[in-house]
């Protein structure tokens, strides 16, 4: 191996480079907890504007790559599903008369001497 070639394509001072971007998002990771425990309904966006409101400075895209890995979204909705009873939503009339129902065609009364 050449002296001056790095090993595996990577410089000898980068094997041992830890992050710092952490250590510098903590805090504005404990005040996104913050905020979501306050007010649990709102998106990344909207606490995105409070967080630059209350000047954090940071962007749109970190904000949000934070809030999704620290799963500070909420939980997407399941819709509640219709029991099956086998009952009718228009039940059949069961006497002559029971049901009546209006033509709303005409915005007057049709009377033939009107």
């Amino acid at each position: 191996m050449a002296r001056g070639r790095p090993l595996y394509g990577v410089a000898r001072s980068a094997l041992n480079y830890t992050a710092q971007r952490p250590m510098q998002d903590a805090n504005l990771v404990t005040w996104m907890q913050g905020i979501v425990r306050r007010y649990p309904d709102w998106g990344y966006r909207l606490a995105h504007g409070r967080a630059v409101n209350c000047g954090w400075p940071v962007s749109r895209n970190r904000f949000h790559r934070l809030w999704q890995r620290h799963h500070l979204q909420q939980p997407l909705r399941v819709p509640q599903r219709k029991i099956i009873t086998g009952a009718r939503l228009n039940p059949a009339p069961f006497i002559r008369n029971h049901i009546w129902c209006y033509d709303f065609v005409h915005d007057r009364d049709m009377r033939p001497d009107a």
